[in-house]
């Protein structure tokens, strides 16, 4: 084979070459139809190539819309009319066919038709556009948790969308233009670093997507970009204790607060849930997927925890349905676990989350809610949500005058508040609340908030000496 190709080849360089050399006669003889000839040979060329490239190009771009709601390509047939001729044969969404006797009249009458209907947002190559293709892969390929979408279409809002570089398409962006801009974004708003990490975060995604899957460009400008000189005009204050934890004295009314709404309803569930809230450090999710099979209120000899506890092993999440409905789902995995479980954690059945929960549990009995197999938090039949759960904890926050209204608050208050001038160890900490060392270190370890009047007596207590009185009458 590989030999009748090559006399084929030579037999067309021998045929071209005679060509040539008649053609070179013809000019020498001053004939000019040779000359237009060759002139319309070479522009009839330049025109089958660029038809034949815009074709390729209108293919591409209908085979990416013209699939099912599974994604699976439609399927394009040949079939026979009734007199015998062969024409192309196909169905979109809805049933409506589409027929022609050419492959390529088809793929004309797909891309026109697609074109009112799908098109503009698939085949436009802005930023922006590439950004909800790129999040829409994302989600086919990693299952990611309706959070973490939420968090990238929360950065696109927050630092990309309406901007002059988003509506720019991205085979020109280059990577001045990100310099350019990312420098204008810091030094105008100033975000926090975590933040302008994920700012970073949404450009790879949106880059790597276009270079990858799409190969829209040729290189990735990201790589070419040093993201870090312009942290330096991030804001990386660390928030103080005010504005993340607080007080034992502001934990306390919190608790008073429920105990004065059980008084009057026994089975104000979600009094309850704040109490154990405060008391374990538990997360939203984990607080509403507990279980009374959770709660270990006694140590047989094979379990793998030495002291009465609760096991901290689940989530309840949110998600949208395909009609955008909320919906709650139970996951038996922490946040921590990032969707593998690794057998949960354990925190300490104290005597005060003993008493919360026995006292729960004699409502739930008495008002026939008690289910030993379900969950511990129940409302009508249902479990309680994360949402129900965060708003009345807000409310009641609120009500008490207090900036700091989220369940997270309790976490960190409990860690600084308690667990710390308690002398627990970091890493018990962390093992208990379910994080890193270095996550407890520096993100949930604030001073104990109190007034610098209650510190004074205890330093006077453990630093006063006999000779320290230099003076028998106070200075004011």
């Amino acid at each position: 084979m590989a030999i009748q190709n090559t006399i084929m080849d030579d037999d067309l360089l021998l045929k071209e070459f005679k060509l040539t050399v008649l053609t070179i006669q013809d000019l020498r003889e001053g004939r000019n139809d040779v000359i237009l000839g060759i002139a319309d040979a070479a522009l009839n060329e330049k025109m089958q190539k660029r038809t034949e490239k815009e074709f390729k190009l209108k293919e591409d771009t209908v085979k990416k819309v013209h699939v099912t709601q599974s994604g699976t390509p439609r399927t394009i047939s040949e079939k026979e009319d009734k007199d015998g001729r062969t024409y192309y044969f196909t169905k979109v969404k809805g049933k409506k066919q589409f027929r022609s006797y050419t492959y390529n009249g088809l793929i004309d009458k797909l891309y026109d038709y697609y074109k009112t209907m799908v098109l503009p947002a698939e085949t436009d190559n802005t930023l922006a556009c590439i950004f909800q293709r790129a999040l829409d892969a994302y989600k086919a390929a990693n299952n990611p948790s309706p959070n973490t979408v939420y968090k990238y279409e929360k950065d696109f809002k927050r630092f990309l969308e309406g901007s002059p570089l988003a509506q720019k398409s991205i085979c020109q962006i280059t990577a001045l233009d990100l310099q350019t801009f990312t420098q204008a974004m810091v030094n105008k708003s100033h975000p926090k670093l975590k933040a302008f990490l994920g700012y970073i975060g949404l450009l790879n995604l949106i880059f790597k997507y276009a270079r990858t899957i799409e190969r829209l460009i040729p290189e990735n400008p990201m790589d070419l970009v040093d993201f870090a000189p312009y942290k330096k005009s991030c804001d990386q204050t660390r928030p103080k204790s005010d504005d993340k934890i607080l007080s034992s004295k502001e934990i306390e009314k919190i608790r008073e607060v429920c105990r004065n709404r059980i008084a009057k309803d026994a089975y104000y569930v979600r009094g309850y849930m704040i109490l154990l809230a405060i008391e374990s450090g538990m997360r939203v999710g984990e607080l509403c997927s507990l279980k009374w099979d959770d709660v270990k209120w006694i140590v047989f000899p094979n379990d793998k925890f030495d002291g009465p506890c609760i096991h901290i092993h689940s989530q309840q999440l949110s998600n949208y349905d395909e009609k955008g409905k909320l919906y709650y789902t139970y996951v038996g995995w922490t946040k921590d676990e990032k969707g593998v479980s690794r057998g949960g954690r354990y925190y300490p059945l104290t005597d005060k989350i003993r008493s919360i929960l026995t006292a729960l549990k004699e409502n739930q009995t008495r008002v026939g809610a008690y289910d030993p197999d379900g969950y511990v938090f129940l409302e009508n039949g249902k479990w309680i949500t994360t949402i129900s759960y965060e708003k009345c904890l807000k409310r009641m926050c609120r009500s008490l005058g207090y900036e700091v209204t989220n369940n997270h608050a309790l976490r960190m208050s409990l860690n600084s508040n308690f667990l710390i001038p308690r002398g627990i160890p970091v890493t018990t900490r962390a093992l208990w609340l379910g994080h890193s060392v270095e996550v407890n270190l520096s993100n949930y370890s604030y001073a104990e908030k109190k007034a610098l009047s209650e510190y004074a007596p205890k330093l006077d207590e453990t630093d006063r000496g006999k000779n320290d009185n230099l003076s028998e009458k106070p200075a004011f």
